[in-house]
């Protein structure tokens, strides 16, 4: 299972592992260094930008959000993924479906440090790196 965050906190708490806040859904997760994981729900902007900016993260998760928001435990082998990554992931798999699986491809020019000689190799090179460029679509 995963959660989905756009914001985490850092912190150095003795309790909390990690606050992870899911902007699009307004849902907050505790991650606590005793492995338990609870997510709350109706978390806005402002909690989480007030709870980013409390000096005792301890203190204000005790005063403000437990027993103010519904909580719910979670499994605790949960894995934590930053929203950008998830898209990153979805852009790759959709170009990977349009042009296929990636082709690699290693070039080693070797030459003797002068300038002519290495303008000469690359332009030699030109051509097989259009080639491949068209085998590919």
């Amino acid at each position: 299972m995963e959660f989905v965050f756009t914001n985490a906190i850092a912190t150095n708490s003795s309790a909390m592992q990690g606050i992870y806040w899911n902007g699009d859904t307004n849902e907050l997760v505790v991650h606590f260094w005793g492995g338990s994981i609870i997510k709350y729900t109706e978390f806005n902007s402002d909690d989480f930008r007030a709870f980013g900016s409390s000096l005792s993260k301890g203190r204000f998760y005790s005063q403000y959000v437990k027993g103010n928001f519904r909580g719910e435990k979670l499994d605790e082998n949960i894995a934590f993924v930053h929203a950008n990554d998830v898209a990153k992931a979805a852009q790759s798999e959709l170009l990977e479906a349009e042009v296929g699986a990636s082709v690699q491809v290693t070039v080693n020019i070797y030459v003797n440090g002068d300038p002519e000689q290495i303008a000469k190799a690359v332009e030699r090179l030109a051509p097989s790196v259009r080639a491949v460029q068209n085998w590919r679509g």
